[in-house]
């Protein structure tokens, strides 16, 4: 089982921050979350090979250590830096508290019983507000000035290959593609 995880030194550390989150002020919470995103990250699930005996011993702990691994990072980890009321805090002290137990004595019934209590905890839901071009306006132009390029690459290139247009008669028509989006889409700016 320690094997499956790539650095145990984070053993000690993790007991270091049960008791940082005694306080549980904004500083240890912090703290606490980056030390457990490192190990999160630190938790090595090996590859499978199919009809292997070692896949077949370790099935059960493989398939714990990954849904450990996505606990932590999904409601642990948010649970440890929203502030929150006071019981979500007792919860993940005695969550915390309950990993450094198993840290010291890993076992798939501990593993079973760690993952059991973290997944109590509400998952951090996040939203996409808005699609990346709305969130982000001043991109809008330098991305469609890229694509319009490409259509205007890709017509080039389709009425030499397919067309048996000259080269010279297909760099205008690229050329016209291109100037006729761009106006296209400077009319949709001017129009709003």
């Amino acid at each position: 089982m320690n094997a499956l995880i790539k650095d145990v030194s984070y053993t000690k550390r993790l007991q270091n921050m049960v008791t940082l989150s005694i306080g549980w002020d904004e500083f240890s919470r912090i703290e606490a979350a980056k030390r457990l995103s490192k190990f999160e990250k630190q938790i090595n699930i090996p590859t499978h090979y199919s009809d292997s005996l070692w896949d077949e011993l370790t099935k059960d702990a493989s398939e714990n250590l990954h849904h450990l691994k996505q606990n932590i990072k999904e409601r642990l980890i948010p649970s440890i830096t929203q502030s929150g009321d006071k019981e979500n805090i007792q919860k993940v002290h005695s969550i915390i508290e309950k990993f450094a137990e198993y840290l010291l004595n890993p076992t798939v019934v501990e593993l079973k019983g760690l993952n059991e209590s973290i997944s109590k905890l509400e998952p951090k839901i996040e939203k996409a507000t808005s699609p990346f071009l709305v969130r982000y306006p001043h991109l809008r132009l330098p991305f469609s000035i890229i694509g319009f390029i490409f259509c205007g690459t890709l017509v080039s290139y389709l009425s030499v290959k397919f067309m048996n247009v000259t080269n010279d008669t297909a760099l205008l028509a690229g050329v016209g593609v291109f100037t006729a989006l761009c106006a296209l889409y400077v009319g949709i700016v001017k129009s709003k």
